[in-house]
């Protein structure tokens, strides 16, 4: 999968967006939208709009960020365990990555 590329895990409600090209060893850094909330992380806020799939006040939830293996997301995509959805609009993932670059949440590794 590459940068952009937004998508539900099967028995997850939150969508998932991919962040970066596949490393070296085929890994991606993907991070999930979640409900906007004052407790919450809101270095990256979204709203309706920003992807037809989000109907209200929403955040990029980077805490929850992860390193996944690109081949598995591919494998889940074939075998029906991933839900492809419009890819994210090129000034939303801007906004994205200016966030990720902000936040003190991700993990390092992300």
């Amino acid at each position: 999968m590459i940068p952009g590329e937004a998508f539900y895990i099967e028995g997850d409600i939150h969508l998932w967006i991919v962040l970066s090209l596949p490393s070296a060893d085929d890994r991606v850094v993907i991070v999930s939208i979640t409900t906007n909330d004052s407790y919450k992380d809101s270095t990256c806020l979204l709203s309706r709009g920003d992807h037809p799939k989000i109907t209200h006040d929403s955040l990029v939830y980077f805490r929850k960020a992860l390193l996944v293996d690109n081949a598995k997301l591919d494998e889940l995509a074939a075998n029906s365990g991933i839900e492809k959805m419009t890819p994210v609009r090129g000034d939303v993932m801007d906004r994205i990555y200016y966030g990720a670059g902000l936040t003190r949440f991700m993990d390092q590794e992300c």
